[in-house]
Formats: C-alpha cells, structure tokens, sequence
C-alpha cells in the first residue's frame, strides 16, 4: 500500500507501475459524481483506467455521513454500519 498527498494523477505519474481506480457506487447519484472524477482524471493528463463497482442493494443506503449523524444522536448507533478494520485487513 502506498501513501501520497496532491494529486492522484501526479502520484500516477510517478508510481512506476500500471494503476488502475476501482471506485464503488451505491446509486446513479454516486455514478454521476464518478463520471465528473473520471472526467477530471483525463484532464489533468492520467490515461489511468478507472473502474465502477455497484453495491449490493441491501447496503445502499449506507454512507459515512449517515454513519457519522447516527453517532451524532447515538453514540454506538453506526457501529453495526462500520466493519473491524483488523478483521478486514487482517491486522492483530
């Protein structure tokens, strides 16, 4: 895994090897948003392939800003919306 600040054309740019961006959506609103990223993407000079994988309905009407005004509320209330990250990452 690698970390970079700016840009994600100028870290393309440099990383050395073939990249591509797989981005999820929920809905055509996420999808609408994406395409204006692509779009950007291919101005700022990156032939970078970008990928759009739809999510599964039963999980489409979770997003981190309805998870963070449930915490708002109710602290604990977004937990069951949030994976463990060790679990995920297989990290201890």
């Amino acid at each position: 895994m690698d970390l970079f600040s700016g840009l994600l054309p100028d870290y393309l740019e440099t990383a050395g090897h073939s990249l591509t961006v797989i981005r999820g959506v929920r809905d055509g609103t996420d999808l609408e948003a994406d395409l204006r990223y692509a779009r950007f993407l291919k101005d700022l000079g990156s032939k970078t392939p970008v990928i759009w994988v739809a999510c599964e309905a039963a999980t489409q009407h979770i997003s981190s800003s309805a998870v963070r005004e449930l915490e708002s509320l109710r602290a604990g209330a977004g937990s069951a919306y949030v994976p463990d990250a060790a679990a995920v990452y297989g990290v201890k």
